[in-house]
This record gives C-alpha cells, structure tokens and sequence, in this order.
C-alpha cells in the first residue's frame, strides 16, 4: 500500500489578520504556528482539531486567539482567504462538490448568496419553497387549512389564526392573500 507524505503535497499559508500566528492548508487544515508545550518547555506548530457547527453541524470551525481573546471562524472560509483571490468581493464560500467538510482549495469558490443558493437547487440539495425547506414551519395541508378557515369563517382574525398554527399575524396575512406559499392551490 503507497502512504502519501501530506505534508509534502499540503501547502500552507498565513490567515489574514493572523500573519505569523496561524495557518491555513491547501488541504483543508489549520494549524498554529506558535503551541506552548508547558510541561516539556517547547515550542512548535500544532495542527488544530476542528470541530462542527453551524446549522445541523454542517460546517467545521475553528477558534482562533489574538490578544487573549478568541474568536471561532468557518474552516473553509479561513482557507478560501488564504488562497483564492475574491476580487468580486464576494461574501459567502461554496462547496463546489456539495461536501461541506470538504475544504480542501479545489473544492472551494467565492459566491454571493444567490449563486450559493442557485448551485444547490441546481444539485438537487435545497427547494426553495414549500414544506420541503428546511426553514419551514409549514406544511402544505396546513396551509390549505388556513386558507379554508380564512375564506369560511369571515372576520376569524388572522392573529386568532396565527396562535391555532403557531406562527405570527404577518405570515399568516401574506398566505390568506396569496403574497407567501402561492405555489400551493386550494
């Protein structure tokens, strides 16, 4: 079996706003250039674990210290901005393979929101609507439920509405009018 030395293959370069402290890899890693082994009386850089965040945990994070103070950032970001150029200034990275621990710098590309979203619906990942969403509190037969008891029961207040399904006048004003969920018919 042929071992692959990653170390010789793995690129790494500073972090912006990090210069000389920590490190970001062509392979997805993060290491601190400065680990203090009190107990050894040594120093050296030190690979750091990361661990999972985010909605669902679907992204790794990372903590990183300046001044005695840390803050936690998205791995893949950390490494986008150490090796792909955004001259667009983009604000948001993709995963061009839809692996979100994925990060190595072949599978990463700056985007705005509506490009991150527009690749996942093209992958078959995200609707953008309906009870399928992960963001919905709704189902479709609720929504027909709604719109029956709105047209049935003239003068029902939507607030009265909102509190039988859980949610707020508003959104229950923008679906009674067709303004929100007008995908799904009577």
């Amino acid at each position: 079996m042929l071992k692959i030395n990653l170390s010789m293959i793995e690129e790494w370069r500073d972090i912006k706003n990090y210069e000389g402290k920590y490190q970001a890899s062509s392979s997805g890693r993060i290491k601190s250039l400065i680990f203090k082994n009190k107990v050894a009386q040594f120093e050296r850089d030190k690979v750091l674990k990361q661990a999972l965040r985010g909605s669902k945990g679907k992204y790794y994070f990372v903590e990183l210290f300046k001044h005695n103070k840390g803050k936690k950032f998205q791995t893949a970001r950390l490494v986008a901005g150490a090796f792909i150029p955004n001259p667009g200034n983009k604000p948001q990275v993709n995963h061009k393979n839809l692996n979100k621990l994925d990060n190595r710098v072949e599978n990463l590309e700056w985007c705005t929101q509506s490009e991150n979203i527009l690749h996942s619906f093209a992958n078959g990942r995200v609707p953008l609507f309906g009870e399928k969403a992960p963001w919905s509190k709704l189902t479709e037969n609720q929504i027909r439920q709604m719109r029956l008891i709105w047209k049935a029961e003239e003068g029902i207040p939507q607030r009265k509405i909102a509190k039988m399904f859980n949610i707020d006048q508003a959104l229950v004003s923008r679906i009674v009018n067709n303004k929100a969920w007008k995908h799904v018919k009577d």
